[in-house]
């Protein structure tokens, strides 16, 4: 399984921020460049979002900007700090771009998410405007087409698939086939299907796909 953790060093007058990845018998610290986009994927339980949460705290205690968004939220979410009275979204978006900071690192959680124009147009000029930016998605290819366009080369690390899902009907109807063929009761077998979709969805630990 592969980890990544963010790393700060201090230099003369800005943090310069480190990618930690260990995994694969490998441990690698890795500079996050001026301009650069670092893409990390991952599937469910991989700690993409905890990743980014560490990455915006140690900025911030070395004094660093650093503007995070959750794609998977309503664009108005993401400018909900310039919600005046009687703003609309795209004066509050207006204000958002007027008050950036000169200098900031741009971190997207669930990049995957932006799937409409307005997000996308947001997300790309954040993106121009940033320092570098760190985005995490579940898996490069389902990023909008645009958008990857734009990434064409950023660098991508993967934190693999995550955690795998269990249907516990594998279970239920494996059980009901031995009964049946303990017993000579084939009609139960129509009884496995019924269990098989009542319980469709069902995943490890109660959790629902």
């Amino acid at each position: 399984m592969v980890r990544i953790y963010p790393k700060i060093k201090r230099g003369v007058n800005h943090a310069f921020l480190y990618l930690q990845k260990v995994g694969n018998g490998r441990h690698e610290h890795i500079l996050v460049k001026i301009g650069e986009t670092i893409i990390i994927e991952g599937g469910p339980s991989t700690g993409k979002t905890e990743f980014l949460k560490k990455t915006i705290r140690q900025l911030t205690e070395n004094g660093e900007k650093a503007l995070f968004v959750n794609a998977a939220l309503p664009m108005s979410d993401w400018v909900k700090e310039f919600k005046l009275f009687g703003k609309n979204l795209d004066s509050r978006v207006d204000c958002l771009l007027r008050t950036l900071p000169d200098t900031f690192y741009l971190l997207i959680d669930n990049a995957e998410k932006i799937t409409d124009s307005r997000k996308l147009e947001l997300a790309l000029l954040l993106i121009e405007k940033s320092r570098s930016s760190v985005i995490a998605c579940s898996n490069f290819t389902h990023l909008i087409s645009k958008l990857k366009v734009r990434l064409k080369d950023a660098k991508v690390h993967s934190l693999g698939a995550g955690a795998d899902t269990f249907d516990v009907t594998y279970f239920v109807v494996a059980m009901l086939i031995i009964f049946v063929a303990l017993t000579g009761s084939h009609s139960i077998i129509f009884l496995a299907a019924a269990f098989r979709y009542l319980f469709q969805g069902t995943r490890m630990g109660g959790r629902k796909v």
